[in-house]
């Protein structure tokens, strides 16, 4: 297995129509081949590129779903103009698909935290949150008003 020089692909059961291995050793490594592969791509690519295509992968949704609260706070905080937009849109829209997996609940749930943080940063930044509809369970009187 070691000498295989194959993609991905070629090691998912779920992508590959030939691949219905009965073996259980070979099936454990060709799981451990499969999970030796790293997703690449940054989140914020990923996210954009569901918004814009309106699809997504299994692939994508697992490389989203260990993304943490405060990598989403970090992405966030660094995005700007449009792309922010679409990638917290994004990021939020998965916890309201009907049929939405655990992994897809993460992801909203972990930007969702990020957002929250931010909104706790001070009072324009929580009027900026709740355009997406995220606030703050108790407001804060103290927060600066400042930028």
């Amino acid at each position: 297995m070691s000498h295989r020089n194959e993609k991905q692909e070629f090691y998912d059961p779920a992508r590959s129509v030939f691949l219905n291995l009965k073996d259980d050793n070979l099936k454990k490594e060709f799981a451990k081949k499969l999970a030796s592969f790293k997703d690449g791509r940054a989140p914020k690519d990923i996210l954009i590129n569901i918004a814009r295509t309106s699809g997504w992968n299994l692939e994508d949704i697992k490389t989203l779903a260990q993304v943490s609260s405060d990598q989403f706070y970090e992405l966030f905080k660094k995005t700007e103009s449009a792309d922010l937009r679409i990638i917290v849109t994004q990021a939020l829209e998965f916890e309201r698909y009907g049929d939405a997996v655990s992994d897809m609940k993460c992801i909203s749930i972990n930007a969702r935290d990020a957002l929250k943080r931010i909104a706790s940063e001070s009072r324009f930044n929580e009027e900026r949150v709740s355009s997406y509809g995220v606030t703050l369970e108790k407001k804060n009187e103290n927060l600066p008003e400042n930028l």
